[in-house]
């Protein structure tokens, strides 16, 4: 499987909360948790559709909470802000006990 449709895999299973399927591509594909998207990383995309079950699972997995992204939607910005700025409320208390 080539990234382009492991990206819209991945991406599908955060948007629809198919954790099961997300652990089955982490599970193949690790390096995925390095990747950026149009979106910013899999964190930003997780917490912009405000699944926190989602977050959850890709911190336990190591993604990288601290990286700022830079993009139509946002402005050096890590998860935690991005969280805020949309008013995702369980994932701003979630992601602040864990900087």
């Amino acid at each position: 499987m080539d990234k382009t449709q492991i990206a819209k895999d991945i991406r599908g299973a955060i948007k629809c909360v198919q954790l099961d399927t997300l652990r089955d591509l982490l599970e193949k594909n690790p390096e995925m948790l390095e990747w950026m998207t149009p979106f910013g990383t899999w964190l930003h995309v997780a917490s912009a559709h405000g699944h926190l079950e989602i977050v959850k699972l890709l911190v336990e997995n190591n993604i990288d909470i601290s990286i700022k992204y830079s993009g139509d939607n946002m402005k050096d910005m890590d998860a935690y802000a991005f969280a805020i700025e949309r008013g995702k409320t369980e994932i701003t208390e979630y992601l602040s006990k864990i900087r």
